[in-house]
């Protein structure tokens, strides 16, 4: 009997005024509230078609709407409110009962019919005692024959949670029936069989439910549980036990709760609260702690949880603090049930309320657009390829991954990736400050031909965007509360959007099932083959990335220059000024300012608006004025030394303002890569003019596509025509192999190395090759007394190794995949840099 009780102890419904009222209302009109709220009349053979509703149809036929009755039928229900809840089961069984002849789509669905068990167990459990025994008989044939269609291979759903409530339902009447069953015995061995299989096979080794959402996750926790504890009680040692899994188990529920105290809502998940002391199945004190907000249990140890196996990185600034931030990073596809095509999606929780989010579930009608849009990459912060999603399920589940956790300084790093984009392949590499107040998105793309890359960013109802140049600003209420800044190496375009239908829903956001939120996503739009892109996020002051002040009307801008002094820290010792093109856009000025923005340096920016038409005098008076104020409050030692920046297109310009400023150093950088023959012939003028006879020049060629000749005889007459001029040159002639980042890095480096001006030894002179030879990919550097070196090693555009600074001058890498590998070289002598080098590459494999 203890057992029996604590079997329906799992599944009974406790006794509420709403069952009775409910109760009241069937015996009254034989009508009953849906779960959507419309009334119902069960005698209506249309009710319970349930067209189109799955879930309406699930709830009927598993009779489920019957057991908030059954406490009241135990305790007070009269003979006659008897004979009516066995008339509906007798309804039910002639209209539905012959399986081939229903018409209703869940009649016999698989955890229909098992829930529909469970509820005419707990009904003859209650009313056993003053049933007539022709109705007893008719409530256990019903049981009986139930219980055999679940007892078949045919009918069972193997590998998922519909088949573990079948089995659930099975085992729970082999316990508790009463009556003949000759089958009784084979009942119970096979659904303890079958639930010690399931649970055994439906968590990662991490202790994950594989059904891709903490709600799921829970519930089959609860089942798990459940399941120990009656197999104690059966007192069997035929089984090992399942306790190891559900402690895994409880840790992973206890990370995926947000500071608010419900799960993080991926996937499928429910957003209800958690405080409850009956949802603390694992008898966890953490879980206890981060389900109530820390009011009770005990604090986690740790802040963050990293599952590589099974695709989740979940990561707090602080525990029991409803205000803190909150960083989850998924590429989980651990199975097809509740899957969402979400992989390597991010989102972001602070002060109580989500930043960045997606959709949600909208429901299971898969036929209607905003269900296959919740399902969607779109509703999602991931990256979608040439317009189209994947589907939400496919055969290339493998092909999702993610790495083990690194830091790098006070950083956590975690990099995931999918195969699964058509034609492409995406990795995301997340990094996150300790103090969480700063996140940054590596998204690298590959493919072998051009595609559209649109990236998502989908946030909260309550937040609006502003966009800017480089990124987009988020406010709640007006006030800003995070910024982003994107540095791409091809051009991108950035759009916002809204509760968008066609051609494709894009802006919703789900609060329930069939609820609909208009809300804003920002779409950033690339079209390359291969490509990277890095989005920085500060989510607080200072927001340094975008001036909240951008929009400044078109007719005030014809020939006012708006300075901005940008702080950062002073890892390079020397002001910086660059000088921008207002009109060329921001993708001509992206790789002057990502330069800047690597510098980390104290610099000062100037925006030339309308340069063509603007007396360069005027103009220059105008910048020099304001320059010189920010410079002298900004910078106090005088022996600090001043460069200046301008792209080709502003050479004149360029030169004149650092003749000037008497800037020690001019950079001179092409915008986009395009030759700058043009602005070289621009230099005259401003050449024949100017007494200058000390400082510098460093002048940087094809900074995105590499030296060519005709690129280096402009230089050469370049040169020339400064030298004349009575300036010192330096011409630097960029690295063939190495990339456009690859090339940024050079340009800073040569750019310290000519503010400081050490010597420095270069890697080419030194023949450094890679080779593979005897099944290991080899690097040798040269011995160089006092130098160490770090070494990258890169297979197609993907970072293979990470060597940090050493004195090691001997590499080899075996087991390697089929590809592409080159490597990438830095060295230093104490504080003197060499100039990274990349090697050519070498086919391994292949």
């Amino acid at each position: 009997m203890q057992l029996q009780n604590e079997v329906l102890s799992t599944f009974l419904m406790p006794k509420r005024e709403a069952g009775q009222l409910s109760l009241s209302r069937f015996l009254a009109d034989k009508v009953v509230t849906g779960p959507t709220g419309r009334s119902l009349n069960l005698f209506s053979a249309d009710v319970w078609l349930a067209r189109g509703d799955r879930s309406l149809g699930r709830y009927l036929h598993a009779l489920l709407f019957t057991r908030s009755w059954i406490p009241w039928l135990q305790d007070d229900g009269s003979e006659e409110a008897l004979a009516h809840v066995v008339g509906l089961y007798r309804w039910w069984a002639k209209e539905h009962g012959q399986r081939t002849e229903s018409p209703a789509e869940m009649a016999f669905h698989d955890e229909t019919t098992a829930q529909r068990l469970l509820s005419l167990l707990l009904l003859e459990r209650a009313i056993r005692e003053r049933l007539q025994e022709e109705d007893r008989a008719f409530i256990t044939d019903l049981l009986r024959e139930t219980s055999d269609l679940l007892l078949t291979d045919e009918f069972h759903s193997t590998g998922n949670n519909h088949g573990m409530f079948q089995d659930i339902a099975l085992r729970n009447y082999s316990i508790l029936a009463t009556w003949p069953d000759p089958a009784l015995e084979a009942k119970l061995e096979t659904s303890i069989s079958r639930l010690d299989a399931y649970f055994s096979r439906s968590f990662t080794p991490d202790g994950v439910h594989i059904e891709n959402s903490p709600t799921y996750h829970l519930m089959i926790s609860r089942s798990l549980a459940e399941h120990e504890s009656i197999c104690r009680d059966l007192t069997t040692n035929r089984r090992p036990s399942l306790s190891p899994i559900l402690q895994l188990a409880g840790r992973y529920a206890t990370h995926a709760i947000l500071p608010t105290g419900n799960f993080v809502p991926i996937s499928d998940t429910k957003r209800s609260r958690l405080e409850g002391s009956h949802l603390n199945v694992f008898n966890s004190a953490e879980f206890e702690f981060a389900a109530t907000k820390g009011a009770r249990g005990r604090r986690p140890v740790n802040t963050a949880l990293h599952l590589p196996q099974s695709g989740y990185f979940y990561s707090r600034s602080s525990w029991g603090d409803p205000d803190a931030t909150f960083i989850a990073f998924t590429a989980a596809y651990n199975a097809n049930y509740h899957k969402h095509s979400d992989d390597l999606s991010i989102l972001v929780w602070r002060d109580g309320r989500p930043i960045l989010c997606e959709a949600g579930p909208y429901g299971y009608d898969y036929a209607k657009p905003l269900t296959k849009y919740a399902y969607s990459q779109f509703a999602h912060n991931n990256v979608v390829v040439n317009g189209r999603s994947v589907p939400r399920v496919d055969s290339a589940a493998k092909t999702v991954w993610m790495s083990p956790i690194t830091t790098e300084g006070l950083q956590a790093v975690v990099r995931a990736g999918t195969g699964r984009l058509s034609g492409a392949k995406h990795e995301r590499e997340l990094r996150v400050a300790a103090d969480h107040n700063r996140l940054s998105v590596l998204d690298t793309l590959t493919s072998e031909w051009v595609n559209q890359y649109d990236a998502y960013w989908n946030v909260a109802p309550d937040v609006t965007v502003t966009l800017h140049p480089d990124g987009f600003a988020l406010y709640r209420n007006g006030t800003k509360i995070a910024d982003a800044r994107i540095d791409a190496d091809v051009h991108f375009e950035l759009t916002v959007h809204r509760g968008e239908l066609e051609p494709q829903p894009i802006g919703w956001h789900f609060r329930d099932f069939g609820v609909a939120e208009a809300t804003m996503c920002v779409r950033v739009r690339l079209s390359a083959s291969s490509t990277a892109m890095t989005t920085h996020f500060r989510l607080s002051p200072p927001f340094n990335f975008s001036d909240d002040n951008e929009s400044v009307e078109e007719d005030a801008r014809t020939s006012t220059v708006d300075p901005r002094v940008i702080r950062a820290d002073p890892a390079f010792s020397s002001p910086v000024v660059a000088l921008l093109e207002a009109d060329a856009g921001p993708a001509a000025n992206r790789g002057l300012m990502d330069t800047i923005g690597v510098l980390g340096s104290n610099f000062l920016i100037v925006e030339a608006d309308r340069i063509e038409s603007t007396p360069t005098e005027a103009l220059l008076s105008q910048m020099v004025n304001t320059i010189t104020v920010e410079l002298s409050a900004a910078h106090d030692d005088d022996s600090e030394r001043l460069v200046v920046l301008a792209p080709a297109t502003l050479a004149e310009t360029g030169l004149a303002l650092a003749y000037r400023l008497n800037a020690d150093l001019f950079f001179l950088v092409p915008s986009d890569g395009e030759p700058s023959a043009i602005g070289l012939l621009k230099l005259q003028g401003a050449l024949a003019s100017s007494n200058r006879s000390a400082g510098g020049l460093l002048s940087l060629a094809e900074l995105v596509r590499g030296p060519d000749t005709h690129q280096l005889e402009q230089l050469g007459s370049f040169q020339a025509k400064l030298l004349d001029a009575g300036w010192s040159v330096d011409v630097l002639v960029t690295d063939a192999n190495a990339t456009g980042t690859e090339r940024g890095e050079q340009l800073i480096s040569e750019l310290a190395t000519a503010v400081a001006r050490p010597g420095h030894e270069s890697f080419i002179e030194a023949g450094v090759d890679l080779a593979f030879e005897a099944g290991a990919l080899r690097l040798v550097l040269p011995t160089w007394p006092g130098y160490s070196f770090s070494v990258k090693l890169y297979r197609d555009s993907t970072l293979i190794a990470n060597v940090p600074y050493g004195v090691e001058r001997h590499f080899a890498w075996v087991d390697l995949m089929p590809g592409m590998y080159r490597a990438r070289v830095y060295g230093r002598f104490g504080s003197v840099r060499l100039k990274p080098f990349t090697t050519p590459r070498v086919s391994v494999g292949q």
